[in-house]
């Protein structure tokens, strides 16, 4: 084995936290009438005049698309950690999930803000354990 040193460090617990912070973005989001694709519709957009009538025979807000009918769509969505390569976001109702990006009302991944946070807890982690590992005491050897 030629020489170096081999860093490994361990994500996985960071993961499995920033799986859980990114599922509470999106509803976070969602509950704004905020959604994450940056190219469509942002900020609080109106239903349509018939869903609306829907939503209000319901009882429902109306003020802003919040993507939260029944919430069944938003409550759906799990967080699947990968170990240290990552995480990854599964949205139970596909067909839902499917017919609001068709809206280009997206709950699907990250917008830039979101991934913004995720990045920094991603720093803030790694800095933490290279401080941690390099804080130990090193011993070199030389020659045989």
């Amino acid at each position: 084995m030629g020489g170096g040193i081999r860093l490994m460090f361990e994500l996985s617990k960071t993961f499995i936290k920033l799986s859980k912070i990114a599922k509470s973005l999106i509803l976070e989001d969602a509950s704004k009438g905020v959604f994450q694709n940056e190219t469509g519709k942002v900020g609080k957009f109106q239903y349509s005049v018939d869903y609306r009538e829907f939503r209000k025979s319901k009882g429902k807000d109306t003020s802003f698309v919040d993507a939260r009918f029944t919430g069944d769509m938003l409550r759906r969505i799990t967080s699947v950690p990968e170990g240290n390569n990552g995480f990854k976001l599964v949205y139970a109702e596909g067909g839902k999930v499917r017919n609001m990006e068709r809206l280009r009302y997206s709950v699907l991944g990250l917008n830039n803000k979101n991934l913004g946070k995720v990045e920094n807890i991603i720093n803030t982690e790694l800095n933490l354990q290279i401080t941690n590992y390099t804080a130990k005491p090193t011993t070199i050897q030389v020659g045989k």
